[in-house]
């Protein structure tokens, strides 16, 4: 099947890209299943609609809105078929603050310090109203550009970006979170103790269900099977422990792996890098 849509990239800055899509079908464009990304970023859905499931939360996305996700948070997203679509992504990690002089921490903080699942949204009502959506059409074009002034722009028009969102986040709570009472229960139980030596039917005697129905129900909600997302969450916990200049071997034990041979297996099956050149692209 051929891909009815493009795609552009502009990756070379510090600490952050510009990934521009559209097409008349770019529900091909969108990964089909549960996973994270190793960069926090913004994506703004200029045209089209679908829906996306973050850490058991159900959302519907209409045009106009801006989803927000960081590193650590496990979703999914899928587009709507047959209908003309069109996203802007911008994505940072925290090399981005290189581009500027001067302690941005306190700017990063209202992504890196959101609790999972909140804060997720804000409304094509509100990205219109504060001009958001002028600001991600900036991003693209001065990215296009090869001139260095220009790249210098879009590194500011990306701060500026996140300078506004950094406010709402900060103001207010997302409004859109909905997620069932268990699900959240059981969520914060595993988020609690993955680095421990759990399994599924521990988790599913504490919730008096029977492993059977706690598996079908956790898959359902969350959209991954729950020995999976103790996966993701010991990977992405290792990650955050390598950046910190801890070793492989250290790290992957205090995620809550206690064979290596496995971890690495499943590092590299998840993650598509082996934990070796993780760490040189942190150095």
């Amino acid at each position: 099947m051929s891909e009815n849509f493009k795609r552009l990239y502009y990756d070379d800055f510090t600490g952050f890209g510009v990934h521009h899509t559209w097409g008349d079908d770019a529900s091909l464009s969108t990964v089909g299943y549960l996973h994270y990304d190793t960069d926090s970023f913004f994506m703004y859905f200029k045209k089209g609609t679908g829906n996306i499931k973050i850490e058991g939360h159900h959302h519907r996305i209409e045009q106009g809105d801006v989803v927000i996700l960081n590193p650590s948070e496990l979703y999914l997203c899928v587009v709507d078929e047959n209908v003309e679509h069109e996203r802007i992504s911008l994505n940072f990690n925290e090399n981005f603050s290189k581009n500027f002089n001067g302690d941005i921490s306190e700017l990063l903080s209202a992504f890196y310090k959101r609790k999972k699942g909140e804060g997720n949204f804000i409304k094509s009502k509100t990205v219109k109203e504060l001009n958001i959506d002028s600001l991600f059409e900036d991003c693209v074009f001065y990215a296009k550009s090869s001139q260095p002034s220009d790249r210098i722009m879009a590194a500011c028009k990306a701060m500026e970006t996140m300078s506004v969102v950094s406010k709402i986040l900060s103001a207010s709570r997302n409004e859109e979170v909905r997620q069932d009472p268990l699900t959240e229960k059981i969520l914060k139980y595993v988020n609690e103790r993955f680095t421990e030596d759990i399994s599924i039917t521990n988790i599913a005697d504490h919730f008096y269900m029977d492993k059977y129905n706690f598996c079908h129900y956790f898959k359902k909600q969350v959209g991954v099977s729950a020995w999976n997302y103790i996966i993701f969450r010991r990977l992405n916990f290792c990650n955050e422990l390598i950046k910190q200049n801890v070793s492989i071997d250290e790290a992957s034990y205090r995620a809550g792996f206690r064979n290596y041979s496995n971890f690495f297996r499943l590092y590299k099956k998840y993650m598509r890098i082996t934990p070796k050149e993780f760490k040189k692209l942190t150095e």
